[in-house]
């Protein structure tokens, strides 16, 4: 059965336009080219890691990278970084050692979330380095990267060098995420991120322990973390290292070379409405379970169903609201997430079965595009004591 592409469209009240490139590759030529990655030749790269390779992904997280290609076309290189031996794709291939934790260069990150911490050491170089957008696998993009961040990045007239998603639904607070890291080639905002987390990464192989580290006394002993993060315990901080090294470096004022993180956040940095990668969770009290079958739910079936309804008001909101849909594994309590679920095998096709709503978003996401694009929020006030000091100075009191 043929997608029900205008029907559907009408229906859902969908403010979306054709891609403006043409693809014409196979699914096996885009994987083809993850694969064998080519060198780099330009800043559109889009930037991710799975320490096993993309063959060893979860077939939903495949589909994932296949849509950011379809999506962004031929003019942008997608890329999936390893650690397997003598892979084209792996990360000492692309990345100078220097910018990578030393035990990277001698062996593999320890620990129950290695390939998580591995890609957390990564993701900042790959951008400096080379330029472009970091995203986790575990991202469903639904919009043009030139509309969400990359069009701003590029324009000579705009002020913006760096984009990140917000971490705070509040918007109290100017923390953000890293699973979502935009940014030009040789960026110093970026660099001076890479050192604090290769810092705090000395004599290490694994996280534990990463959160006492003096570079964070400044969040963590001295009780200045955001209110985000209030209540973590330590092993969640080890988890979240990436986002205390970026703590770190948005509240810095350098007396040394007169960077200041407040200034530039405000300035230059393009913060991404938490909205824009959340509604999922948002929409259904962050449960896994009803997103499941949200996405199982047949669009072919009787239209005046409470199932389908529910279905066509939850997507309508997904395709004209939502830049980008990340799934995550970590979570506080016992309700599994939706990739908990899609990594089972039982449900490794959920995502996108014949006939389903999730089946269609994948088909409108990797042909069609929004027709807006995304604002940057306002950076909200300070709150939290600002640090004077240097990026990795430390203090014994």
């Amino acid at each position: 059965m043929a997608f029900p592409q205008k029907d559907l469209a009408v229906l859902l009240d969908l403010k979306i336009r054709p891609l403006s490139h043409n693809d014409n590759r196979s699914d096996e030529d885009i994987i083809h080219s993850i694969l064998n990655p080519p060198p780099v030749t330009a800043e559109e790269n889009v930037w991710a890691f799975w320490d096993k390779g993309y063959n060893a992904m979860p077939p939903w997280q495949k589909r994932n990278v296949l849509g950011w290609a379809r999506n962004l076309g031929p003019g942008w290189v997608v890329r999936v970084l390893d650690l397997v031996h003598e892979s084209p794709a792996n990360i000492f291939n692309f990345l100078d050692g220097e910018n990578l934790p030393r035990h990277l260069n001698t062996g593999r990150t320890t620990g129950r979330y290695a390939g998580a911490n591995t890609s957390d050491t990564i993701r900042l170089p790959c951008v400096y380095q080379h330029g472009g957008v970091w995203m986790d696998v575990g991202i469903m993009l639904l919009m043009h990267l030139d509309q969400v961040c990359w069009g701003a990045l590029k324009d000579p007239k705009s002020k913006f060098q760096v984009a990140v998603a917000s971490a705070d639904p509040t918007m109290k607070s100017g923390v953000a995420e890293n699973f979502f890291i935009a940014g030009r080639k040789g960026n110093g905002f970026i660099k001076r991120w890479m050192m604090i987390l290769l810092e705090a990464w000395s004599g290490r192989m694994n996280n534990k322990g990463i959160h006492a580290h003096p570079l964070f006394h400044h969040l963590v002993r001295d009780g200045n973390i955001t209110h985000v993060f209030q209540g973590s315990n330590g092993d969640k901080l080890d988890y979240f290292q990436g986002y205390l090294a970026y703590e770190r470096l948005r509240l810095l004022e350098d007396p040394h070379d007169g960077f200041s993180g407040p200034s530039y956040c405000k300035n230059r940095v393009l913060l991404i409405d938490y909205r824009e990668f959340a509604a999922g969770a948002m929409l259904t009290n962050d449960s896994g379970p009803r997103q499941l079958q949200l996405f199982r739910t047949r669009y072919d079936q009787d239209r005046n169903s409470k199932e389908f309804q529910e279905a066509k008001k939850f997507f309508a909101h997904l395709l004209s609201n939502a830049a980008m849909l990340k799934q995550y594994h970590w979570r506080d309590h016992d309700v599994p997430t939706l990739a908990d679920l899609w990594d089972k095998p039982e449900y490794h096709e959920y995502d996108a079965m014949p006939h389903t709503f999730g089946s269609y978003l994948r088909h409108i996401s990797s042909n069609y595009t929004q027709d807006r694009t995304v604002v940057g929020l306002k950076f909200p006030p300070v709150r939290e004591k600002v640090l004077v000091a240097g990026v990795l100075e430390t203090f014994d009191d």
